[in-house]
């Protein structure tokens, strides 16, 4: 069989090394070949859909994964600036409590966090040198435990009464620092007629402006920054006149005078309360007794029995528990406490009986 007429020389040549079995098959292949051509074509089509699809599918999660890489760019780029702002702030705010007459910058000193560890030192440290001290005139434990309990307590007390008095004297200095003229007139007209109905108002309340409000944070702002040098003295000798007033500590107020641990507890107490109270919201403690011991508030002495077949009530604190705010968890530090054998069911306190009860704060 001859080659087709229409082949290129190359073909030509290549036919001539062709077997002449092949030769004589030609025409069946050529046959075959128009049968199998459809399938083929077919199946190119088919393989070529897959791939147009798969292209497809590989430039659209392309492109989403571009704008998801531009979108986290900007975002990241928006973080660098808003910290570098937030520096900048910083820095400013710094300086300029740092600049002011007589105020040194001592912010980190006064925040609840340090105030909450300051806490705990004073428990571990003055309050065991006061213990030793008195100890050595006064043989009962659980009286002397009670009694330095009390001191802090006592000085919680009385800060808290100072903070409130001074209240109405942030106000009258907002008022003369915004309006001095019309405030000193107002002062100088009240003495010139200090005669006044009993139980007459002098002023009347009135709601502080968002200026007013303003001065008074500013006030309180520096209050707090001098918490930890200014002159505690009055609290001191309250917290002092307050215990000897105590009948059951008669016999340690006798004998603590002239104690130099003891009264450097004292002084402690008295400086920690106050910083504790100048704080907004102020912090708080509880002292609760005969309310079911609760391992979330309370820590057991370490040599306090253990009442495993039977509910456990709070009889007296070593230490007192600590809050953040008043009536506000979560607890900043555990109550140290002495535990008592519940006999009774009538001995609990109807609103604690809860598990998730929160003991009434401490309140003057």
């Amino acid at each position: 069989m001859s080659a087709p007429g229409n082949w290129p020389p190359r073909a030509l040549r290549e036919w001539q090394d062709v077997p002449e079995n092949w030769k004589t098959d030609w025409p069946n292949l050529m046959r075959l070949g128009l049968v199998i051509s459809p399938s083929r074509r077919n199946i190119t089509s088919e393989v070529n859909d897959d791939l147009y699809r798969l292209l497809q599918l590989y430039y659209g999660i392309t492109a989403s994964l571009h704008k998801k890489y531009e979108t986290l760019l900007r975002e990241q780029q928006d973080t660098d600036t808003n910290q570098a702002q937030w520096d900048r702030a910083s820095l400013r705010i710094s300086n300029d409590i740092a600049t002011s007459k007589g105020l040194e910058n001592v912010s980190a000193k006064c925040r609840p966090t340090n105030l909450a560890d300051r806490y705990r030192d004073l428990e571990s440290k003055e309050w065991l040198a006061a213990k030793e001290e008195l100890d050595v005139c006064c043989h009962e434990k659980k009286l002397v435990t009670q009694y330095l309990c009390d001191v802090f307590v006592e000085a919680m007390t009385i800060s808290k009464e100072m903070m409130t008095q001074l209240t109405p004297s942030l106000t009258s200095l907002s008022d003369l620092l915004l309006e001095p003229v019309q405030e000193i007139g107002k002062r100088d007209s009240a003495h010139n007629h200090s005669v006044v109905a009993a139980g007459q108002a002098s002023n009347q309340s009135v709601e502080p402006s968002d200026v007013q409000k303003d001065l008074q944070r500013k006030v309180k702002d520096v209050i707090k920054e001098r918490s930890d040098k200014c002159n505690i003295d009055e609290i001191v000798e309250r917290v002092r006149d307050s215990m000897r007033k105590k009948q059951q500590y008669s016999r340690l107020t006798r004998g603590s005078s002239g104690r130099k641990g003891f009264e450097t507890y004292i002084s402690e107490c008295c400086r920690l309360a106050w910083q504790m109270n100048v704080q907004t919201p102020a912090m708080a403690i509880s002292v609760e007794t005969d309310v079911l011991f609760n391992p979330t508030l309370h820590d057991r002495a370490y040599d306090c029995e253990r009442f495993a077949d039977g509910t456990e009530l709070i009889d007296y604190y070593v230490w007192p528990t600590l809050f953040d705010a008043e009536n506000q968890l979560p607890v900043t530090k555990k109550g140290r406490v002495y535990t008592k054998r519940m006999y009774s069911s009538a001995m609990l306190y109807t609103p604690n009986c809860q598990a998730n009860y929160l003991p009434q704060v401490y309140k003057t």
